[in-house]
Formats: C-alpha cells, sequence, structure tokens
C-alpha cells in the first residue's frame, strides 16, 4: 500500500511539472521603420525551447498583430482587414529555434491593414509606434504547442 501511495505522489509531482512548465519566452524588436509605413520586426525565442507560431495564412494566425500609431497626443489602431475567407485552412506553423529569430516586415501600406481612423499608414518622425502580438488559446494550437500570448515593443520614429 506504501508503494502504491509513493508511486502515486511521485507521478502527480511529474504530471505538475509538465502541467506548469512555463510557455516559451518571446520577445519582439522593431529592428527599423521604412517610409511611408513599413515596421521591420524581429520575433525573438528567449527560451531554450522551439516556439511554434501560426503562419498568417489561416486562420489561427491571421490577424495576430495590432498597431497602435499615437501621434501629436492622437491614437490610430491598424489591424488586419476582417473582411477575409479562406478557401482552404490549414492550422500550419513555423517554428523559431531555441535562442532564434525570425523577422518580418508589416506594410501599413498593403490592403490587408484597416485603420481604426481611416488613416493611410504614413509613419512621420516623432510618432510613436506600438506593436503587439496576440495569440489566443486554442484547442488546435494546444494540441500542436503553438505558442499563445501577448508580446508587445513601442519605439519612436526619428
Amino acid at each position: 500500500m506504501r508503494l502504491i501511495f509513493v508511486l502515486l505522489s511521485m507521478s502527480l509531482l511529474f504530471l505538475g511539472r509538465i502541467c506548469c512548465e512555463a510557455a516559451p519566452s518571446l520577445e519582439l524588436h522593431i529592428d527599423s521603420i521604412v517610409q511611408p509605413g513599413e515596421i521591420n520586426i524581429r520575433m525573438i525565442n528567449k527560451s531554450s525551447r522551439p516556439v511554434n507560431l501560426w503562419d498568417e495564412s489561416n486562420s489561427w494566425g491571421y490577424g495576430c498583430w495590432r498597431i497602435l500609431i499615437i501621434k501629436s497626443g492622437s491614437i490610430d489602431a491598424f489591424y488586419a482587414n476582417p473582411d477575409v475567407d479562406f478557401t482552404m485552412n490549414v492550422p500550419s506553423y513555423q517554428t523559431i529555434k531555441p535562442r532564434g529569430s525570425l523577422s518580418l516586415k508589416l506594410n501599413l501600406k498593403d490592403q490587408s491593414w484597416v485603420s481604426s481612423k481611416g488613416a493611410k499608414g504614413n509613419l512621420e518622425s516623432g510618432d510613436t509606434v506600438v506593436t503587439m502580438y496576440d495569440v489566443p488559446t486554442s484547442y488546435e494550437g494546444r494540441k500542436r504547442d503553438v505558442w499563445s500570448g501577448v508580446a508587445v515593443v513601442m519605439t519612436l520614429v526619428k
């Protein structure tokens, strides 16, 4: 009986470690802002584990980015155009190796972006740019060990 109790206790401790292991750390860095509205982002895996990120070509990865432009005390939010149809929706993802990074461009002039104020996405010197990557937890994500959470970075346009 004592052996069963010891084995059960050890199993629960082991399961607790698996369930409570911290998610890999994802950090954003703005490498550059190119006029008139291109933001060059680097996503950095700060952990010793691989980080899986949804591809933007499916409904799980599409629409995860938000850009806030603060201009003369006014805030404008840019987000992915919600009027998008997926002819084939496959839960695909890409992986960032431990301590690795992934670079990408967010172009506010692209038709896939919508502005909360109908702005054109022109970035000017003195503007503050806040970039957010927000991935909700989902059944498909948990099944594929895809990162979920919010990562944010801010910079001043020079």
